[in-house]
């Protein structure tokens, strides 16, 4: 139960971030996306492939998944910090 509950709470967590990622497209100036921002979204989508394969009865080995606490770090430290929406991405990708 612990762990459904947990499970829930992050859920609840990424689904909080990624709408205050939408509101802030909307308030923010474009920038050219971080090519850490698409080493993260890359890893992202294979975490959740894996996760899905999983749920289907694939087996899947911890070494096939990506290292997205390296990956979040990477993004964090890149770019220029003083760029809003890459500020909003790091305070949202850190948050969830």
């Amino acid at each position: 139960m612990n762990q459904l509950n947990a499970l829930l709470a992050s859920s609840h967590r990424f689904t909080h971030a990624v709408m205050a990622l939408e509101a802030g497209l909307l308030r923010t100036a474009a920038v050219p996306p971080r090519a850490a921002s698409r080493t993260f979204m890359a890893d992202v989508e294979k975490t959740l492939t894996l996760l899905a394969g999983a749920l289907r009865g694939r087996r899947a080995h911890l070494k096939e998944f990506p290292d997205l606490r390296e990956d979040h770090h990477a993004l964090v430290q890149s770019g220029d910090q003083k760029i809003e929406r890459y500020a909003l991405v790091n305070v949202e990708a850190t948050g969830s």
